[in-house]
């Protein structure tokens, strides 16, 4: 363990003081100078040496709605969902957040109220991230609240009311679609039909039973939120407050009231109280708090799951309640929509998000010039409380033979029983820091900070595996910066990280991380200067960062064994208590490396058009993994085998930013900016065996490869036919299959390894099939006329595709979620041997009622998922000055918004929103009104 005495949770002081670092240059219009706080002292655009790229209050407010995450979506190059340039490691992903000032490492980004913050910045290269140690390793990500201004009185009231719904809700098949489509199923597998003639012919002329479970049960989602904004401040003082409420509801219909309300809803309050006080000329104060409170209600079963059965529950299945409230169902659906939205019970959840710091900086310029000294302390906590409330009811279904409802299965009525449970979550720490920045004799620029910070944090335990957790977590850093400039262009700066976790064993908790970095700002040069291009800054950056990622696995302490007691024993010999070594150890567990490099520039012409670009490359060594090559001794299985630090990873990439900004002789004024990524990563290492010997045609799975690589199998098409159009066929292709086997109408695969056997050693790496994208980018415009405002916002990404042998909307059965298939248009065109000798198009396989040979992974189910989304249109007026002033007011603005309008992909499924893969899964379009007011 790490020294207690060390450890006074001091982590105050880094936060704050790296969150002003957050600021510098990366989206600052190049003909500004605007002063950045970097760790207490200032940067200018020319002496920040990293790479980062930040994002405003004015285009973080256009996204109407409650995260703070898909507000800045494509506004940030190198940020996708929550990851910083890719994946360097499958467990390095998620970038660390810092709000005003303090790391939130169990607090996520869309839980911020947008509406309060007034500058997001991400952090990417190791010259930016190197203060922040190993949790800032892979990437940071500064959030900074609105605060009071100087000699001001602001007031902003806001509010905002919609509409959502889905941006695809694919078409279904009718009752008498369905069940034909069930039937041919049935007959592919050599199994007897489920529906008569009479049955079908009825649900053909709409006397059988069609339930549209959508249309009855799929409602519009309403969607509110207010907020009021008071900022004022004189010389000494200045304070910001925001309150905020926001409702979204509708998810589904509901019409049982009686002993509890299921319907679904979400209300989340916010409040954010920001304090700076000048207590002398030479001492400041302050004081940050970040309060959300979400209270969530929703049926037992959740809408998620509410959702999966409108898709899954086939139109013929009844619907309905008898006078003794019985609910109406068919053999095999023992969950019935009607019963499951009303009379299973209800879940109720409320969440509580708390974010806090104190601290206060002192100029110490009469001990020397230039110094300063920090501190904070910050803590944050979030508590869960969960309350369900279980119900049963009695099912029934038709009886042909008595034409009555007879009861079907066990269930009965039973009386709402109420559970509940909490769940916790704390994190505090304090940061000192000590700074000192001075310019001597104009020409050199002098800036060092050193400080020591200190974090205490707990988590959750639901699971025998994570009870380590429960203990209090510690660790510990100290950290420097050098920098050294000369005449404003040219600037050097040397960053350092010792830090140390309790989660390795004795001789392994501590790293140390050196950082390098420069920049040349040629537009200083006497020679350089010209009309046309403006600015012109070169940076480069190179870095030896440490991640421990040891948090993310199931076990704290991966240097022990873990042994658990179980109910067992040696048979016949003693039947009580034994012990299970569940996992091995590994003493010398340690940090992943982070060798991480970045080239890139700052280009301006004309003082209007701006090219921000970098290019980047990262070598992860130490990956943490399970290594194949550990020999699985003393009954200890694969999955139980000790962790090493035996991979590697290389990731490279670029980040690009476009801005341009103007205002035309008739006073339009335009305002546009692109950003765009661009990553590639592989496995160079992952410690694993090669099955070349058992003749594998790929003998590694991941090394080579990208992470998350999917594999299966390649569509055989030498002939002319994917598909095997009959059991001669089938027969003469002299291949054996292993598992599944095929029928006619079944996917023909590649024997790649040309044994005769298709087995998994003829699995291929699927094109395109892996975590990340390629790239991912966006664009926006904004138009400003005589109070008219027009913006438009696109997202997109590419170079990715999807597997969908598993997804309900494409494969007609996915195992443990379809009871009795589901059929779409899609499926109208699957093989028949009809349809074959017809001559028809055929593009689909042949139904199955099972886990056919087809729906493995192959390569037909892969498909393209690029995209590109009109994600915001907003309109706005803003009432002319005159008028608005006579009413007390300083502006007066009315907006009409669409988020998610109009999406363009190239996807090979119809109904599928590129960015989910079931049906049932939901991306939302919504409209809104809203009005602003500014006192």
């Amino acid at each position: 363990m790490i020294h207690k005495k060390s450890i006074i949770p001091i982590f105050l002081v880094s936060a704050s003081l790296t969150a002003m670092a957050a600021t510098a240059p990366d989206s600052i219009p190049y003909g500004q100078q605007d002063l950045q706080a970097a760790f207490g002292y200032l940067d200018t655009r020319d002496s920040y040496t990293g790479a980062q790229s930040s994002v405003k209050a004015d285009k973080i407010d256009k996204w109407q709605g409650t995260s703070l995450e898909s507000a800045i979506r494509g506004k940030l190059s190198g940020w996708y969902n929550g990851v910083i340039r890719g994946q360097s490691s499958p467990y390095a992903t998620d970038a660390l957040l810092v709000l005003d000032g303090i790391p939130m490492p169990f607090m996520a980004i869309a839980d911020l109220d947008p509406t309060t913050v007034e500058e997001v910045t991400i952090l990417k290269d190791a010259a930016a991230k190197a203060l922040y140690g190993p949790q800032g390793a892979q990437g940071v990500i500064l959030v900074t609240t609105k605060h009071g201004e100087n000699n001001s009185m602001k007031v902003r009231i806001s509010a905002n009311v919609g509409v959502e719904k889905a941006t695809r809700n694919p078409d279904m098949l009718n009752a008498y679609g369905q069940a034909l489509l069930r039937n041919t199923a049935l007959n592919n597998d050599g199994l007897a039909s489920k529906f008569s003639t009479a049955e079908l012919a009825a649900f053909r002329d709409g006397t059988g039973t069609d339930n549209d479970w959508r249309d009855m049960y799929m409602d519009n989602m309403l969607f509110q939120k207010y907020n009021v904004q008071v900022g004022a401040g004189s010389e000494k003082v200045r304070f910001y407050i925001n309150v905020g409420f926001a409702r979204e509801s509708g998810k589904y219909n509901t019409s049982y009231d009686d002993k509890y309300n299921p319907s679904d809803y979400t209300n989340r309050f916010t409040v954010v109280s920001n304090l700076d006080v000048d207590l002398t000329p030479w001492m400041r104060a302050f004081a940050n708090t970040n309060i959300g409170v979400r209270r969530v209600n929703a049926a037992y079963l959740g809408a998620a799951e509410i959702y999966k059965l409108m898709y899954t529950t086939p139109n013929w299945v009844e619907d309905g309640v008898l006078p003794d409230g019985s609910v109406i169902t068919n053999e095999g659906y023992a969950n019935p929509l009607r019963g499951a939205i009303n009379y299973s019970g209800v879940n109720q959840m409320t969440r509580t998000d708390l974010a806090a710091n104190i601290g206060f900086d002192i100029k110490l310029d009469f001990l020397t010039k230039g110094l300063s000294f920090k501190g904070i302390f910050g803590y944050s906590s979030i508590y869960n409380g969960i309350r369900g409330g279980t119900h049963d009811y009695s099912r029934v279904v038709f009886n042909e033979n008595t034409q009555t409802y007879a009861p079907w299965g066990s269930n009965v009525e039973t009386p709402l029983s109420w559970a509940k449970g909490t769940t916790t979550n704390y994190y505090m720490d304090i940061q000192a820091m000590l700074n000192y920045s001075r310019i001597f004799g104009d020409d050199h620029l002098v800036e060092a900070l050193l400080y020591y910070t200190s974090e205490d944090y707990r988590g959750d335990a639901t699971k025998w595996y994570q009870y380590a957790f429960l203990l209090p977590s510690n660790r510990i850093e100290l950290a420097g910066e050098v920098k050294y400039g000369f005449k404003n262009r040219y600037f050097l700066q040397f960053d350092f990280n010792h830090s140390g976790s309790e989660m390795m064993a004795e001789g392994h908790q501590f790293h140390f991380s050196p950082t390098v970095s420069a920049s040349w700002v040629p537009s200083e040069e006497s020679w350089f200067k010209n009309d046309i291009v403006t600015y012109l800054k070169l940076r480069a950056s190179y870095g030896a960062l440490y991640y421990d990622s040891l948090r993310d696995q199931d076990s704290r302490y991966l240097y022990n064994n873990v042994y658990r007691a179980g109910v067992g024993g040696i048979s016949g010999i003693y039947t009580g208590y034994g012990v299970t070594n569940l996992r091995r150890g590994n003493p010398a567990i340690g940090w992943e490396k982070s060798k991480q490099q970045n080239y890139g520039f700052d280009l301006g012409f004309w003082d209007k058009f701006h090219i921000n670009f970098d290019y980047w490359r990262t070598n992860q060594e130490g990956v943490l993994l399970q290594s194949e090559l550990t020999p699985t001794l003393g009954g200890i299985t694969s999955s139980n085998r000790a962790f090493t630090n035996s991979g590697e990873i290389f990731n490279h990439g670029i980040d690009l930013g476009l801005t341009y900004s103007t205002v035309l002789p008739c006073g339009l004024g335009i305002s546009a900016s692109g950003q765009m990524g661009w990553n590639k990563n592989h496995w160079v290492s992952a410690s694993e065996l090669s099955y070349a010997d058992a003749g594998y045609a790929y003998p590694y799975r991941k090394t080579g490869y990208s992470i998350g690589q999917e594999w299966g199998y390649l569509i055989d098409n030498s002939n002319g036919s994917i598909f095997y159009n009959s059991q001669a066929e089938i027969d003469n292709s002299n291949l054996r299959y292993t598992g599944k086997q095929p029928r006619p109408g079944d996917l023909k695969f590649k024997d790649l390894n040309k044994d005769g056997v298709i087995d998994e050693g003829d699995y291929a790496p699927l094109s395109g099939v892996y975590d990340m994208p390629r790239v991912e980018y966006g664009a926006s415009v904004q138009l400003d006329y005589k109070g008219f405002d027009l913006f438009l916002d696109f997202v997109g990404e590419g170079g990715r595709s999807a597997l969908f042998n598993k997804s309900v909307g494409v494969a007609e059965y996915v195992d443990g979620i379809t009871t009795e298939g589901v059929y779409m248009p899609l499926h109208n065109s699957a093989w028949t041997a009809e349809r074959y000798a017809d001559g028809k198009s055929i593009n689909y396989p042949a139904l199955s009622s099972s886990a056919s040979s087809s729906l493995q992974a192959n390569a037909f189910y892969a498909s393209k998922i690029d995209y590109l989304r009109l994600r915001n249109v907003t309109l706005g007026y803003s009432l002319p000055d005159k008028i608005v002033s006579r009413m007390g007011m300083s502006k007066l603005r009315f907006y009409v918004t669409g988020q998610n309008l109009l999406t363009w992909d190239n996807m090979k499924f119809d109904g599928l929103d590129p960015e989910v893969d079931q049906i049932y899964s939901k991306i939302y379009r919504s409209f809104n009104f809203g009005l602003n007011i500014n006192f």
